[in-house]
C-alpha cells in the first residue's frame, strides 16, 4: 500500500505542500476460527510504503486495513494491492469458480474491512446509495487509470458510505471499516481509490436515517474530484474572507462537485465552526456571491442524506430533541375519538423512521436552539429574501423569474416537509427564542404551508398546558400573517406575491379543516385557551366548512323548527287540555314527537361521548345548557301527558310555568349557535353574574345593616305599639315593625330601586340621618358601581365576541360529530372478524336511527298539515295568534322537507345524477336556495378576516379602558423581549470572541508543537 497526499486546505493559500507521508496504513491478516471468532495478528506499519506478504491461506483468513488518520488531511490512494491478494484477484478473473470442497471457507474480497458497527446495526448493513459520479466520468477515469497502470480495471457503479467506529478516545484514532464482496461491484477489481475526508464535526456519521456528530466517513469513489473551494469550506479555521477570495478568483468552483456529488455549499452548510466563529453578515455575503453564480444551488440535494443545503443541521437537531426521552408512550396516543384512532396517523415520506410515529405525542423537555440550527435558519431566510430580490430585478425576464420562483418554492416545500419541524420550533422552552425565530422568512413561509398541518397539532392539543398554549399560538400566527410577512416586511411585494399568499393560505386552511379530529381535539384544550383558538380565522373556517355542509344545515334547520313547534304546540296543548280531557289531539302529538326526537338525540350524544372521550364527557356534563335542554323536554312531555284531575291546580300551574320558561331558554340556547350578537349578549350576561358576586354581597350587607338599624330604633321608641299597629302606622312603619325580618329587608331594597318616600323616615332625627346616608351610599354609590361593572363586562364580551361565538359553534359541531359516530361508522379492520361484526351491528343500528328520524320528520309534517287545516276549517276565537304561527311554520317545514329530500336523493342515489341535466338544474337551484340559509346562520367560508364594527357601538368608555389595559400589556411584553434580545446578543458576542480566542490559542500551540 502507498499513501499519496494532496494539498491541504492551508496549502491552497500559499503554504508549502508537505511531501512526507501523513498517514500510516497496514493490512493485517485476521484468522477466522470455525467457531466464528476472530484472531487478529498485528503487523508493523510502514511509514511510506507498507507492503504485506500474505502467508495465510485465503480460505482461513480475512484482511482488515487499519489507517492511522491522526495527522491525515487529504486523499488516500490505494494504488496497488500486492502479494496474494492481487494474485487471487487475477486468478478469479481467468479461472472458473472452484467447488466449495476445494476452496474451503469463503474467499475474502480483495478489500475486506472488519466493521463493528454492522453488528450493532444489522439493518443498515446493505444500505443502498445512488451513484454520485456520472457514467461518463467513470469511463474517463477508468481509461486514464488504465493507461497509467497498464492494467484492466473494473469500477463500481454505486457509491456506498459506511459508519465508522472510533477505537479509542485519543487523538490518534484508528478507523476500521469493512464492506461485503458486493461493495466493489465485482471480485475482479484489481485497483481502487479510497478517499477519506476528515473534518472536525462538519460532516456527520451516517447510520441509516439517524445522524450524529462528529463524523469520520470512508467513501469508495473513482478519483479525487474535490476542489480548492471544497477543502476550504471543510476547514474549521478558514476565514470567511478567504472563502470569498477563492470564489471571486475562480467562480466556476461554485458549481463543481466532488466525487460524492456535493457542491462546496453543501460542505459549507455542515461546517458548524463557521456558524460559531464567524459573523452572520460574513456568511450572508458568501451565500449572496454564491447565489449570483449558481442561483439554483438550493435545489441540489446532498449526497449523504438527500436534503437541501442547511437542512441537515435542522434534521439532526429535531432527531436529537426526541432522542432523550423515556421509553413509555403518552396515554394520549391511545385515545379513540369518535371512531378515529390517533394511532392511525401516517407520516409523509421523510427522513424520520416510520416507527417513530408516536413522537407526535411526546414533547422535548428543556429544548433550546443550537447555534448551527439558528445559523441555518437565518441563512435560509436570507436566501429566500435574496431570491425575491433577484426575481424583482429580473421580473421582465420571464425565464429567470420562473427559475427563481421555483427555487424559492422548492426550499419552502423541503423545509415544510421535515417531520415535526413546526412542533419542535413551537416546543422551544424559551419564549424569547421562539419570538426571535418567528420574523424569519423561512419560518413564516413554512408555518403558512399546507405541509405544516399534520397530526402533531392534534398531539399538542392533547398535551400539557405548555403544548396547548403553543399550539394555539401557531393557529393565531397562521391566521394573522399576511403577504408582508411571507416576502419580508422590509421588501416590496407584487400581485404575484399576493396571489401566492392567498393560494398558500387557502391550502393551509383546507388542510386544517380536513385534519381528522381537529375540532374534537381543539375542544379539550381549556376554557381560556379554547376561546383564543376559536377566535382565530383558521378554526372559524374549519367550523364554517363543517356547518356549511348541506346535511348539517338540514339538521340545524329541522332542530330550529322542532324548537318552535315544541314551544307553541305545548302552550296550545296546555290551554286546550281544560276543554278536551280524553284522546290525543294533534297538538299533543306535536309535543310528543319533537320531545322523542330531542330525548333520543341527547341520549345518543351522551352514549357516543361516553365511549369516546372522558375529557369531552366532563365538559358535556359541566355545561349548564345540557341540563336545560334535557329538563325542558322531559317536563314538557310529562306535564302534557298528565291528565290527573286530582292534582292541585296551583302545583300544576307552577310546573307548567316552569316548563314554558325552560322551553324559552332552550330556544334561546339554540339561537346562540347561529347569531354572534345573541351569543355575545348571553355570554356577557353570565359574565355579569360572575362579576357582581362581590357587589351583591356588599349590597346584601348594606340592606341588612340599615334594615336592622331602623327596625331597632322604631321598636325601642315604642313606635311599634300594638294599639295603633294597624291604624296609625304607614306601610313602611308596618314593614319595619313586622315580626318577620324579611319585611324590613324588602322595604330597604325598595328604597334602593327607587321606591322611596321621605315621610316614612321622619320619626326621629337619627332616622333622617340614616335615610340620608343610605340613599347616598345605596343609590348614588352602589348603583353606579353596578353600572360600571355591567359596562366593563359587556365591553369585554364585545371584544371577545369572535371567540365566544366560535366556542358556541364548536360545541355544536362536537355534538354533531358524536352523533355521526353511531350513524356513520368508519375505520374498520377487515382482517379482524370481531371488529367486522361490531361494525356490522353499528351499521344496522345507524340505519335504524336514520329511519326513526325520517319517520319522526314525516309524522310531524302530517300532524302540522292536519292541525293547520283544523284552524282553517274551524276558526276558534282567541286562537288567531296560534293559527298564524302554525301556518307559517307548516309552510317553512314543508319547503325544508322537500329541499332535504332532493339533497338526500342526490347524495345517496345509486344513479349518477351529475350527468343528468334535470338533476344538475335541481342541484344548482337547491344550492342557491341554501345560500340565504348559510347567510342567516353566519356560515362564512371565505378567506376574509372578521372584525368588529366599532362605529356602531355606543360603549366607548369600556372599549377605551379595555384597549388601554391591553396596550400596556403589549408594551410590557415588548420591553421584555427587547431586554432578552440584548442579553442574547451580548451572550452570542461573548461566545464568538471566546471561540476566536480558543482558535488562536490552538494555532499557537500547534506551531509551538511543530517547532519542537
Amino acid at each position: 500500500l502507498s499513501s499519496e497526499t494532496n494539498q491541504s486546505p492551508s496549502s491552497c493559500f500559499g503554504a508549502e505542500t508537505s511531501s512526507s507521508p501523513i498517514v500510516s496504513v497496514s493490512l493485517q491478516p485476521t484468522k477466522r476460527n470455525h467457531n466464528g471468532t476472530d484472531d487478529v495478528n498485528a503487523t508493523a506499519n510502514n511509514s511510506n510504503d507498507s507492503t504485506i506478504d500474505n502467508n495465510c491461506e485465503e480460505d482461513e483468513e480475512d484482511f482488515e486495513i487499519v489507517a492511522d488518520l491522526s495527522q491525515f488531511s487529504g486523499t488516500l490512494r490505494i494504488s496497488s494491492i500486492g502479494g496474494g491478494i492481487q494474485k487471487n484477484a487475477l486468478s478469479k478473473k481467468k479461472t472458473a469458480p472452484q467447488p466449495e470442497e476445494e476452496t474451503g471457507a469463503d474467499v475474502p474480497s480483495p478489500l475486506f474491512f472488519t466493521r463493528k458497527v454492522t453488528d450493532l446495526f444489522p439493518q443498515f448493513k446493505k444500505s443502498e446509495r445512488k451513484p454520485s459520479v456520472g457514467i461518463e466520468q467513470q469511463l474517463k477515469t477508468k481509461e486514464d487509470l488504465s493507461e497509467k497502470n497498464n492494467c484492466e480495471l473494473d469500477f463500481v457503479n454505486e457509491i456506498e458510505s459506511y459508519e465508522t467506529n472510533w477505537m479509542d478516545d485519543n487523538d490518534k484514532s484508528n478507523l476500521r471499516e469493512d464492506f461485503d464482496d458486493n461493495s466493489l461491484g465485482s471480485d475482479e477489481t484489481k485497483q481502487a481509490i479510497v478517499a477519506i475526508r476528515r473534518s472536525s464535526g462538519i460532516i456527520r456519521e451516517k447510520t441509516g436515517r439517524r445522524f450524529a456528530s462528529p463524523y469520520l466517513q470512508m467513501n469508495l469513489f473513482l478519483s479525487n474530484l474535490s476542489t480548492e473551494l471544497h477543502m476550504a469550506c471543510a476547514s474549521h479555521d478558514m476565514p470567511m474572507m478567504a472563502l470569498l477570495s477563492i470564489l471571486e478568483r475562480n467562480p466556476k468552483l461554485a458549481a463543481s462537485r466532488d466525487a460524492l456529488g456535493d457542491m462546496p455549499i453543501h460542505i459549507f452548510a455542515r461546517n458548524e465552526m463557521l456558524a460559531l466563529s464567524e459573523e452572520l453578515e460574513h456568511a450572508e455575503t458568501f451565500v449572496h456571491e454564491y447565489l449570483k453564480i449558481v442561483p439554483d444551488f438550493m435545489t441540489v440535494p446532498s449526497s449523504d442524506d438527500g436534503l437541501i443545503p442547511f437542512a441537515s443541521a435542522i434534521v439532526t437537531w429535531i432527531e436529537q430533541s426526541y432522542s432523550n426521552r423515556d421509553e413509555t408512550i403518552s396515554k394520549n396516543s391511545e385515545l379513540n375519538l369518535f371512531g378515529t384512532s390517533t394511532q392511525n396517523y401516517n407520516f409523509a415520506p421523510s427522513p424520520l423512521p416510520t416507527g417513530e410515529q408516536c413522537l407526535i405525542f411526546l414533547y422535548p423537555i428543556n429544548l433550546s436552539m443550537k447555534p448551527i440550527v439558528l445559523w441555518s435558519l437565518q441563512i435560509l431566510s436570507f436566501v429566500l429574501d435574496e431570491l425575491h430580490t433577484m426575481r424583482t430585478l429580473h421580473r421582465r425576464r420571464k425565464t429567470s423569474a420562473r427559475i427563481l420562483n421555483e427555487t424559492r418554492k422548492h426550499i419552502i416545500d423541503e423545509i415544510s416537509s421535515l417531520p415535526l419541524f413546526c412542533k419542535t420550533i413551537l416546543s422551544l422552552d424559551s419564549t424569547e427564542e421562539l419570538h426571535n425565530l418567528l420574523p424569519l422568512t423561512i419560518i413564516t413561509n413554512t408555518f403558512l404551508h399546507e405541509n405544516s398541518i399534520g397530526p402533531w397539532l392534534i398531539g399538542m392539543f392533547y398535551g400539557d398546558k405548555f403544548s396547548r398554549t403553543r399550539a394555539v399560538e401557531f393557529l393565531e400566527l397562521v391566521s394573522s400573517w399576511g403577504v408582508d410577512d411571507l416576502v419580508g416586511g422590509h421588501r416590496r411585494w407584487f400581485r404575484i406575491d399576493h396571489d401566492a399568499f392567498v393560494q398558500n393560505r387557502t391550502r393551509t386552511f383546507k388542510a386544517f379543516a380536513n385534519l381528522p379530529e381537529n375540532i374534537t381535539a381543539t375542544r379539550v384544550i381549556g376554557k381560556k385557551t379554547l376561546e383564543r383558538a376559536t377566535a382565530t380565522h383558521i378554526v372559524q373556517y374549519a367550523l364554517n366548512c363543517r356547518i356549511g355542509e348541506p346535511l348539517v344545515l338540514g339538521v340545524l334547520v329541522f332542530d330550529g323548527l322542532f324548537h318552535i313547534i315544541l314551544l307553541f304546540a305545548y302552550r296550545f296543548a296546555v290551554l286546550e287540555k281544560d276543554a278536551q280531557k280524553s284522546g290525543i289531539s294533534p297538538s299533543a302529538l306535536l309535543v310528543y314527537l319533537p320531545a322523542v326526537y330531542f330525548i333520543g338525540r341527547d341520549v345518543l350524544t351522551l352514549a357516543s361521548i361516553i365511549l369516546s372521550s372522558k375529557q369531552i364527557l366532563s365538559l358535556y356534563l359541566r355545561n349548564p345548557w345540557t341540563y336545560m335542554d334535557i329538563m325542558s323536554v322531559v317536563m314538557a312531555a310529562w306535564t302534557a301527558s298528565d291528565q290527573s284531575e286530582s292534582q292541585q291546580i296551583f302545583g300544576r300551574s307552577i310546573a307548567i310555568a316552569i316548563t314554558i320558561a325552560l322551553l324559552w331558554f332552550k330556544l334561546l340556547g339554540f339561537l346562540r349557535y347561529i347569531n354572534k350578537q345573541l351569543t355575545t349578549f348571553i355570554a356577557s350576561f353570565f359574565e355579569i353574574l360572575g362579576a357582581i358576586k362581590w357587589f351583591f354581597l356588599v349590597l346584601m350587607v348594606a340592606i341588612m345593616l340599615f334594615g336592622d338599624t331602623i327596625e331597632t330604633i322604631l321598636k325601642f321608641n315604642n313606635t311599634c305599639s300594638e294599639g295603633d299597629f294597624e291604624d296609625s302606622m304607614s306601610g313602611a312603619q308596618a314593614d319595619f315593625c313586622s315580626p318577620q325580618p324579611m319585611e324590613s329587608y324588602l322595604r330597604i331594597y325598595s328604597v334602593v330601586i327607587g321606591d322611596v318616600s321621605l315621610d316614612d323616615f321622619q320619626q326621629t332625627t337619627f332616622m333622617k340621618s340614616l335615610f340620608f346616608f343610605f340613599t347616598f351610599f345605596g343609590i348614588i354609590v352602589l348603583l353606579n358601581i353596578l353600572i360600571a361593572i355591567v359596562n366593563d363586562s359587556y365591553s369585554r364580551a364585545i371584544m371577545r365576541s369572535n371567540g365566544l361565538f366560535g366556542k358556541a359553534r364548536m360545541e355544536l359541531v362536537v355534538r354533531q360529530l358524536a352523533r355521526e359516530y353511531f350513524t356513520v361508522p368508519k375505520f374498520v379492520d377487515e382482517e379482524s372478524q370481531h371488529l367486522c361484526s361490531i361494525w356490522t351491528i353499528r351499521k344496522i343500528f345507524g340505519f335504524f336511527l336514520k329511519f326513526t328520524v325520517m319517520s319522526i320528520i314525516v309524522s310531524v309534517e302530517v300532524c302540522l298539515i292536519i292541525f293547520t287545516s283544523s284552524f282553517v276549517n274551524n276558526f276558534v276565537a282567541g286562537k288567531q295568534f296560534f293559527g298564524v304561527i302554525f301556518m307559517a311554520v307548516t309552510t317553512v317545514y314543508t319547503f325544508a322537507l322537500v329541499v332535504m329530500s332532493l339533497l338526500c336523493f342526490d347524495k345517496y342515489s345509486p344513479l349518477d345524477t351529475s350527468k343528468m341535466k334535470v338533476f344538475r338544474f335541481i342541484h344548482n337551484t337547491l344550492e342557491s336556495t341554501l345560500a340565504p340559509v348559510r347567510h342567516a346562520l353566519a356560515v362564512d367560508t371565505s378567506m376574509q378576516e372578521t372584525s368588529i364594527d366599532f362605529d356602531n357601538l355606543d360603549d366607548w368608555a369600556g372599549h377605551l379602558k379595555y384597549l388601554e389595559v391591553k396596550t400596556m400589556q403589549v408594551v410590557e411584553k415588548s420591553a421584555d423581549h427587547l431586554r432578552s434580545d440584548i442579553k442574547a446578543e451580548f451572550k452570542a458576542s461573548e461566545e464568538r470572541q471566546r471561540l476566536k480566542l480558543n482558535t488562536v490559542v490552538d494555532s499557537i500551540a500547534s506551531l509551538i508543537t511543530g517547532n519542537k
